[in-house]
């Protein structure tokens, strides 16, 4: 599938939504500083100097951590942010390494395009129709209490529960 990896400077990985936290991970940036960088980050082609991350979002922020230049580097065949972020969905619907509220915002980022649909999406991460709809529980929250909830670092657990107590914002 892939070639050889290449060495890229990582001013030129340009992310999209990572639908994670640039969060410090002291025990991958430790095995990076002792070992090197044993899986190579994912990168697509966008134009002659530019690529986009497609998977290696932690590695990346622990090589930025480090003082890291240069990562080793795959090339994918360049393709869509929603194409890279249902090949996202796919993984993390299988590894569950992220949380419920980041799954969440996966889906509502491809639901936002009228291009897909629960049935399409399930379809093409291979889990069912009631599998996307239980990380749409909070899709009607109102959106000002989400962000409120992310600004003062809440989070979104308890704006779902309120909003299905159909209580009024004050």
């Amino acid at each position: 599938m892939f070639e050889q990896p290449r060495e890229i400077e990582l001013s030129q990985i340009r992310l999209e939504t990572s639908f994670r936290k640039n969060e410090k991970d002291l025990s991958l940036e430790m095995d990076i500083s002792r070992n090197g960088l044993i899986a190579p980050l994912i990168v697509q082609l966008e134009s002659e100097d530019t690529y986009v991350l497609v998977e290696g979002y932690r590695r990346f922020y622990a090589l930025q951590f480090l003082g890291k230049k240069y990562a080793d580097c795959f090339i994918e065949n360049y393709t869509s942010e929603e194409d890279r972020i249902i090949k996202r969905l796919r993984i993390e619907f299988q590894t569950k390494k992220r949380t419920a509220y980041q799954l969440e915002e996966m889906i509502n980022r491809l639901l936002e395009n009228e291009l897909y649909d629960v049935k399409l999406l399930a379809s093409l991460c291979n889990v069912t129709e009631k599998t996307i709809a239980k990380y749409r529980k909070g899709s009607d929250v109102n959106p000002d209490w989400i962000r409120r909830g992310r600004k003062t670092g809440a989070g979104r657990h308890g704006f779902t529960i309120i909003h299905k107590l159909n209580v009024s914002e004050k």
